[in-house]
């Protein structure tokens, strides 16, 4: 697929998607920091706990991953 014929900028994309790869620590077998984070259930931390400020936190990190994408991406690639 050419993601030049939707208007996508490939090299763009490739970095969008390799950055958005990296917050991937909502669930334990994505990243040793999910594992870590789930690991110390025990006591001060809940699952319900790392499930809504890490969905908080992913969402943010995605809605400013897409405005980074067509505004400054798009001027720099």
């Amino acid at each position: 697929m050419d993601m030049d014929s939707y208007g996508l900028n490939s090299d763009l994309t490739a970095v969008l998607l390799t950055v958005a790869c990296t917050i991937a620590w909502l669930l334990p077998p994505s990243s040793p920091a999910g594992i870590a984070l789930y690991g110390f259930c025990d006591g001060w931390l809940k699952p319900r706990d790392i499930l809504s400020i890490g969905g908080v936190a992913i969402l943010t990190c995605l809605i400013s991953l897409a405005v980074v994408y067509f505004t400054i991406g798009m001027a720099i690639f």
